[in-house]
């Protein structure tokens, strides 16, 4: 299959980082952002499995043909992982058509299902821009990723905006039923980065998969550690000696 510009710009980009940064630090780095940053899939030589459309779609074959024609393909996509892949994509994409609030389901496919409604519903002269939005967030979520891992790669210490010290946020995973191991904590269908011991921990992950914002996390974990200044938000920064000591240790670790 021909490649393209966009596929080869991905590749010389990642190549670029690996040969400036080394391949154990772009992976942690990928790791820390959003689990692993990948191209778009492609489909496969192969016959592809029978996709299963959403029944509010399947049901416009019979009831409205033409809106029928528009949204198959656009949810055969989706439902292959085509198009939108990752979770987050598809609630940049719910969020586009402002309806967020929802989507509280915890899995891609109740997100890809509670979509159907707000499209189903929707003009039939405006669905073909709406459709095209999608491939245009799919592109952007691509392009900030790769420029998150470099942000990453070049900030030695990064404060993100919802934070906690990461020995706190494991144990604090841990006792809420997550299994930590590695770079990934685990519970049931939730996949997220794990916290690393020289990096502030990001809460946003945790937040989403609980479904409460992150400034909600951030008093569970004070609460339950009992200590004000382990967990905080842009308006409480985590202090300057908190901040050394895990420079001190990230500079350590890479001696």
């Amino acid at each position: 299959m021909k490649r393209t510009s966009r596929d080869e710009y991905l590749d010389v980009t990642l190549r670029a980082l690996v040969a400036f940064f080394g391949i154990e630090a772009v992976t942690r780095a990928m790791a820390d952002i959003e689990g692993k940053v990948t191209e778009p899939r492609r489909p496969r030589s192969d016959p592809p499995a029978r996709i299963t459309l959403p029944r509010a779609v399947a049901e416009l074959a019979k009831s409205d043909p033409r809106r029928f024609d528009l949204l198959r393909p656009f949810f055969e996509k989706i439902m292959s992982g085509e198009l939108l892949p990752q979770s987050e994509d598809i609630r940049r994409f719910a969020e586009h058509l402002r309806v967020k609030e929802l989507l509280p389901g915890r899995s891609r496919r109740d997100l890809v299902v509670k979509l159907t409604g707000p499209l189903v519903a929707m003009p039939l002269n405006e669905l073909p821009a709406i459709l095209k939005e999608a491939d245009s967030i799919f592109e952007e979520q691509r392009r900030k990723g790769y420029s998150l891992l470099t942000d990453r790669l070049l900030r030695p210490t990064h404060r993100p905006a919802y934070w906690c010290q990461p020995d706190v946020a494991s144990a604090w995973l841990k006792a809420t039923g997550w299994t930590v191991a590695g770079n990934r904590a685990r519970r049931g269908r939730s996949n997220i980065p794990a916290p690393q011991p020289h990096a502030l921990y990001d809460l946003h992950d945790v937040a989403v998969e609980e479904d409460v914002g992150a400034s909600e996390v951030v008093k569970q974990i004070v609460a339950w550690a009992g200590q004000p200044n382990v967990a905080g938000d842009a308006a409480h920064p985590p202090s300057s000696a908190q901040m050394a000591l895990l420079a001190e240790g990230k500079g350590r670790a890479a001696r």
